[in-house]
């Protein structure tokens, strides 16, 4: 039997085991809708990049934040000015500035 053909029986059965368990996995993720189509077409017919192509937008999704409703977080460099502090901003003092505390 050539190299090749060696090489190819290899990749196809890695293949075929590789995509049976992508599909299981999909098929967890998302159940069975219309949605899943165009998944099960990119896992069957490209060989090896198909299932990891699915395993790579499936840990993305994973690790992304979960999108909140309402408008997005305000960036840190932006102040909130909505609800000012009645005193300015400023924040309290420990101590008085006479040293002996809030008794006169």
């Amino acid at each position: 039997m050539p190299p090749i053909a060696i090489v190819l029986i290899a990749v196809l059965a890695a293949h075929y085991f590789l995509a049976i368990a992508t599909l299981f996995v999909l098929l967890r993720d998302r159940g069975v809708t219309k949605a899943i189509i165009p998944w099960n077409l990119i896992i069957l017919l490209i060989p090896i990049c198909g299932p990891a192509a699915y395993w790579i937008a499936r840990t993305i999704k994973k690790n992304a934040p979960a999108p909140q409703s309402g408008d997005a977080e305000p960036s840190e460099n932006i102040p909130d000015d909505t609800n000012p502090p009645a005193d300015g901003g400023n924040p309290p003092d420990d101590e008085p500035e006479d040293g002996h505390g809030t008794q006169e």
